[in-house]
């Protein structure tokens, strides 16, 4: 039992300092867009490699994809063109119910460095 409870610390140590020491290589940035309720499908939002300053040889490279928190993925990035297009509907209603200014949040994700926005 003191071996097992002693193994569980040395992990959570381990741990802890794995997180501690590659936090300083995670980069974040934050933009914001304007969408017009029900935009179709495959509309462009923005061209959102461009915003960021990236190079598209990057996106692709890098895997870059959008994560979102909402179960619904209502957007999607265009790795070769940089595009932010519309993935599902968005329907402010169903999303925000009585909410005037409404916010999706969603982030895009690029690997080696780890890096959000």
């Amino acid at each position: 039992m003191a071996t097992t409870n002693l193994k569980i610390a040395l992990t959570r140590q381990v741990l802890c300092f794995c997180v501690s020491v590659s936090a300083p290589y995670v980069l974040s940035e934050t933009i914001h867009y304007s969408v017009p309720e029900e935009m179709e499908n495959g509309s462009v939002v923005a061209n959102i490699a461009k915003d960021l300053g990236l190079d598209l040889r990057k996106l692709s490279a890098r895997g870059a994809r959008i994560v979102s928190e909402d179960s619904k993925q209502h957007f999607q990035s265009e790795r070769s063109t940089g595009a932010l297009l519309i993935e599902d509907r968005i329907d402010l209603q169903e999303i925000c119910r009585k909410i005037v200014m409404c916010t999706i949040h969603f982030q895009l994700l690029l690997e080696n460095p780890l890096q959000f926005f």
